[in-house]
């Protein structure tokens, strides 16, 4: 079931996705972008950029304190966008006060994907270098560990249908939320 928490509008046009690795954030991301002619911004991907390191790299060689930080100033960057899709990284707003400037800048949208669907995923994955997860249990872990941070959401969809029709109904569920 799909749940508004928020009800105002932000002059900006900027929401972010938040959810689980592996709950669809840059595909439906990208999908939304399109939809409403928005820019994407995929956090990961635009820090992956700027450090020129994957992800599980700079896990490894730097630790997560130190990616935690370089995450959080590049979602600094991101909140003066307008017209724009933020695909946040699983733990973005896990740490610091991350949600709390996401939801002032504009609409946070929890994807809550059931754990079965999550679990599929994964092992269809493989664990495709996510440096958090290593097997069905410390999915479960992780998921239990963020879902009160997720929770807090402005927007609670649960997408649990093929990418197209959650996007869809998804697409529905922003538009009230738009400033032309």
């Amino acid at each position: 079931m799909d749940s508004v928490k928020k009800s105002h509008k932000t002059a900006k046009n900027i929401f972010f996705l938040i959810g689980m690795p592996l709950s669809g954030k840059t595909s439906i991301g990208r999908l939304l972008a399109k939809y409403f002619n928005f820019d994407l911004v995929d956090l990961d991907e635009a820090i992956i950029r700027e450090q020129q390191q994957s992800i599980p790299a700079i896990f490894k060689t730097q630790g997560e304190d130190t990616f935690r930080n370089i995450e959080r100033k590049e979602l600094s960057k991101q909140l003066k966008r307008a017209n724009t899709i933020v695909s946040c990284g699983g733990g973005t707003p896990c740490f610091f006060d991350n949600l709390e400037m996401m939801k002032t800048a504009g609409t946070v949208i929890f994807l809550d994907t059931p754990m079965p669907i999550l679990q599929f995923r994964f092992a269809q994955l493989l664990r495709n270098g996510r440096p958090l997860l290593k097997n069905f249990k410390t999915l479960e872990q992780l998921y239990l560990k963020r879902r009160g941070f997720y929770n807090q959401a402005d927007l609670i969809f649960e997408n649990k249908l093929t990418l197209t029709k959650d996007v869809e109904k998804l697409a529905k569920c922003i538009e009230p939320f738009i400033i032309n």
